[in-house]
């Protein structure tokens, strides 16, 4: 994004007494994805407030969830009842009975901001070692 178009992102118009006014707005907080650890006896409950305040992407039953949320949804669910702790970025300290799927879960999600290593990533698809994706019938 230029600049100019991050300055018309974040100034609105507005027309008073006959003549054109700017009025900065501050730019939104962006919505990240963040973890959230339930309390599983009150799991059912927590999730219904959190999907009231959030966009809940997934969940793991009982007490995992991933949900977008910006800074101001985020405070508000750290404070529901039966919210353990929320993660935005590597948990640090998780409780020590998750399950290997839970474990699993959290893995998964810290993974998804590495840099992916693909064989070729780049090349043309003739590169020399390369192959076609489809070769021909007489190659297969």
């Amino acid at each position: 994004m230029s600049l100019s178009e991050a300055f018309a992102t974040a100034t609105r118009w507005t027309r008073r007494a006959g003549t054109l006014s700017r009025k900065c707005m501050s730019m939104p907080d962006p919505e990240r994805e963040i973890l959230v650890l339930l309390e599983p006896r009150s799991a059912d409950s927590a999730l219904s407030q959190l999907r009231a305040i959030a966009r809940v992407t997934q969940v793991l039953t009982p007490r995992m969830a991933l949900v977008r949320a910006d800074r101001e949804t985020t405070a508000r669910a750290a404070r529901i009842e039966g919210v353990l702790g929320i993660h935005e970025d590597s948990p640090g300290e998780l409780p020590s009975d998750l399950t290997p799927e839970e474990h699993l879960f959290v893995a998964a999600w810290v993974a998804r901001g590495q840099p992916k290593a693909r064989p070729g990533e780049g090349l043309p698809w003739d590169a020399p070692g390369r192959r076609p994706p489809d070769p021909p019938a007489r190659e297969r």
